[in-house]
């Protein structure tokens, strides 16, 4: 029989919640990283927000949440690429690409005392 051997794959990849912590990320802001493909250059997460109104952080896209909304805000995301965030003037002020992402996800982890997380492909 030609091919590879496909015992040795995965039919899936799952995390739970519990699996990878949110930690903070901004002030109002909690993160979860879930996969993350250096080499690829992208990333997948999860962002919840206990505040209303708009956030830009520099960026070029800004998430509104109504003012009506009395629950916490979950945004799932994937980004191809690099996330630009940008000062007042328009100059890029930071980067985030999926090294950073994931950089910065293993460090909150650590600092609020979880253990490393298992994000997919980190």
């Amino acid at each position: 029989m030609g091919g590879s051997d496909m015992s040795a794959v995965p039919l899936a990849l799952l995390r739970t919640e519990s699996e990878l912590p949110f930690v903070g990320y901004q002030e109002g802001v909690q993160f979860q990283l879930v996969q993350a493909n250096i080499e690829s250059g992208y990333w997948v997460g999860c962002t919840w927000s206990t505040g209303r109104g708009e956030r830009r952080r520099g960026s070029v896209h800004t998430l509104h949440v109504p003012a009506s909304n009395t629950e916490v805000t979950d945004v799932w995301f994937v980004i191809h690429g690099a996330n630009l965030n940008l000062d007042e003037a328009g100059n890029v002020e930071s980067v985030l690409d999926a090294g950073a992402a994931l950089e910065i996800y293993r460090a909150q982890c650590a600092a609020a005392g979880h253990a490393a997380p298992a994000v997919i492909g980190g």
